[in-house]
């Protein structure tokens, strides 16, 4: 391995790019030299006790800031999957982290050596399922965690050792809390039950009685005797934790109640769900106050904060009176955190500095990289864009290689760059109205054009020419009609409609003599004279979905995919059928020419890598390795080695005539499901949380 790893990648200093930000070179896996972003927020950042750092949970691991400098002070590695709870322990010396269903695993972190800081102490292994929840004892002296797997689990935090399980539920545990005096736990579990558990015997005490729902959330009172719980109703319950019994019901949400807080005084309860938030009197249960949105109290329950568009408004809780208005604040982030000196606000953007009002966006560094990249020319910058999770789409970013840092947005729902990486075209959405193409000089960041498309909606896919003198778009016109619409790439005055098959236009791709275009959809294929739209031909054979298309680069051969697990290889110039090739057992991902076009190699989901021989249509020999789906198959330049990615979270690379594995690289953190070569040839980038930067020798 050692060996291998020489001939792969070149010491560090003989490398032609520089990086100013030394957190770049933090932690990175073997053979790997640079990271760009710092992984998105994945869950809620947090204060250490004493409010002297900050811990953000991404999906890169664990980043430790400084509260007064905002500098970084080190980046935590070691789960395999994005991080998504942090806490710390009550005396600021112990962080306790999880990942996602992936990673049953908990791991200590040692916070008191400022020297050598976040050092991992730690691995907890024992549970088989999910973690959903971890919790500190006031006094420190016991860790505990639950599970998917029904327990919940005791640790002593400074050995790591296990010291009780507590088993009893018949269902996933949603949350469980400590009583401030350290003597008991509660657990809540969508078998509907919430437990309260002896922590000295981590025996049973009570199974809380009164009305059966599903808690979410549960908080003990400053004096241990009374604990509330949040259901997915919108009622609070409060129990008497000495007897069990429940002594008071609040209802006044309509929805599902997320948070729950007691004042110091142990007389007031504020409950919060998306719409609003509700103060109640403990002893009588009777509604105190109602606001509208999303607002949070510190920790001495002096200050109140809500928002409202781009602002935060700081209220004084004795005297209901305004004190403060803070500004950087922008909808739909996550809900807003104070220090626990009250000194400080923060969310997964920045931090805001209540005295004097300024705001600080280190967490705006955590942007998606998206799910893929390309490099620009000049090998200095590339872009990033794609789809970070369901739902989340993020913009297309331009990123400086040296620095590390983003330098240019630009959002659409969709994106295309030219060949020459000159101009970037924006996919605009726009519900119930017909969709736009935004041109922009990616030199200049400065906006060329708008085009106005006869795409109803959504835009589904962008390509440039290879000459970059057209562009093309795919969508929906009114009235259903599937087309695929040509434009001048430099006036974007429209060219040519081609009106494709009644089913979505599921590819799209350019000879490289700019001649001919191939669309594919659901049931066939189309070849176009890309000058007059005249249709040339239509190929038919696959029994299913095609997926992926793509020509030689000769223009010669034109290969395509199915979810009917074949590939057909065809002429490009005549659509003429020349082999069909069976093997996969599952649908193909990805498929890729050799240089020399003698070779097709096809990635699948059934977590194999086949070669073809092109001339012959014969298989040649199926790589194995990766233990899931294989999600792209790509040759080097030089056409020697193949590199294949997969959601097993690996890059793997060939022999590209023999099929020998050479090398495994492992380190991202979520599937890789992209890379792209540099101009020169001498670095890949892969992208799978944050982007890895890999030197080729």
């Amino acid at each position: 391995m050692k060996y291998a790893f020489i001939i792969l990648f070149a010491v560090l200093q003989l490398l032609p790019i520089g990086f100013a930000q030394d957190y770049t070179k933090w932690e990175l896996p073997e053979g790997a030299f640079a990271r760009i972003g710092k992984g998105s927020v994945t869950g809620d950042i947090v204060f250490s006790p004493d409010s002297t750092i900050i811990a953000i949970p991404s999906s890169i691991g664990i980043w430790l800031y400084d509260a007064q400098t905002y500098k970084e002070l080190a980046m935590l590695t070691g789960h395999t999957t994005p991080v998504k709870m942090l806490a710390f322990s009550p005396d600021g010396a112990t962080l306790a982290s999880f990942g996602d269903r992936h990673d049953n695993t908990i791991r200590l972190w040692d916070m008191s050596n400022t020297s050598d800081i976040g050092k991992h102490k730690a691995t907890l292994t024992g549970h088989t399922r999910k973690i959903t929840s971890l919790a500190f004892s006031s006094d420190g002296k016991t860790f505990a965690s639950a599970s998917d797997d029904m327990t919940v689990v005791l640790w002593d935090p400074q050995t790591g050792e296990q010291k009780k399980i507590l088993k009893g539920h018949t269902r996933s545990i949603t949350s469980i809390a400590f009583t401030p005096n350290s003597s008991m736990l509660v657990s809540t579990s969508y078998d509907s039950t919430i437990r309260l558990w002896n922590i000295n015997t981590g025996k049973q005490i009570h199974i809380l009685e009164g009305d059966t729902h599903t808690i979410h959330s549960v908080v003990f009172s400053p004096q241990s005797n009374v604990l509330a719980g949040t259901a997915n109703d919108g009622t609070i319950l409060l129990w008497e934790t000495k007897t069990g019994e429940q002594i008071h019901k609040f209802t006044g949400h309509q929805q599902r109640v997320y948070f729950a807080a007691f004042s110091p005084d142990q007389q007031t309860l504020i409950s919060q769900n998306m719409d609003k938030a509700i103060l109640w009197s403990v002893k009588t249960g009777k509604q105190l106050q109602v606001y509208e949105g999303r607002i949070i109290i510190s920790l001495d329950w002096s200050l109140q904060a809500s928002t409202e568009q781009n602002k935060i408004q700081l209220w004084d809780m004795k005297t209901g009176k305004q004190v403060k208005t803070l500004t950087g604040y922008k909808k739909g982030s996550k809900p807003l955190t104070f220090s626990p000196d009250g000194k400080k606000l923060a969310n997964d953007l920045g931090i805001w500095d209540i005295k004097t009002g300024k705001y600080t966006g280190i967490n705006e560094e955590h942007v998606s990289t998206g799910t893929s990249i390309k490099f620009i020319q000049d090998g200095r910058t590339f872009t990033s864009w794609g789809w970070e999770g369901f739902g989340d789409i993020p913009p297309m970013q331009l990123w400086d290689v040296k620095a590390g840092k983003p330098v240019a947005t630009f959002k659409g729902r969709i994106f295309a760059l030219s060949v020459d990486g000159k101009t970037m075209a924006c996919g605009i959405r726009k519900a119930n109205h017909l969709a736009s193409i935004q041109l922009w000089d990616v030199k200049t960041h400065e906006q060329k054009l708008t085009i106005s498309t006869n795409h109803r909606d959504t835009i589904r896919g962008l390509l440039f020419s290879p000459d970059g003198k057209t562009l093309v778009s795919s969508g929906v016109k009114e009235g259903g009609i599937r087309t695929i619409e040509l434009w001048n790439a430099k006036t974007g005055e429209h060219k040519l409609t081609l009106q494709t098959s009644p089913n979505y236009t599921s590819g799209v791709v350019f000879s490289p003599d700019n001649k001919i275009l191939v669309s594919a959809s659901s049931i066939d294929i189309q070849l176009w004279n890309a000058k007059t739209g005249e249709r040339m031909v239509t190929l038919k054979g696959h029994t299913g979905y095609v997926g992926p298309i793509v020509i030689s680069t000769d223009g010669d051969m034109l290969a395509s995919a199915n979810s009917d697990e074949t590939i057909r290889l065809w002429n490009a110039k005549t659509g003429k059928h020349m082999a069909t090739l069976i093997g996969h057992t599952d649908p193909i991902s990805s498929i890729a020419f050799s240089p020399d076009r003698e070779i097709l190699a096809t990635a699948s989901y059934d977590e194999t890598i086949r070669l073809w021989d092109t001339k012959t249509g014969k298989h040649k020999t199926t790589l194995v390795g990766h233990t899931a789906s294989v999600l792209s198959v790509v040759y080097f330049p030089d056409g020697k080695t193949l590199l294949s990615t997969s959601n097993d979270k690996t890059i793997r690379l060939w022999n590209a005539n023999t099929g020998k594995h050479k090398l495994t690289l492992v380190g991202h953190t979520k599937p890789v499901t992209s890379v792209a070569f540099s101009p020169d040839g001498k670095t890949f980038a892969s992208v799978g949380n944050a982007i890895l930067l890999w030197r080729i020798k």
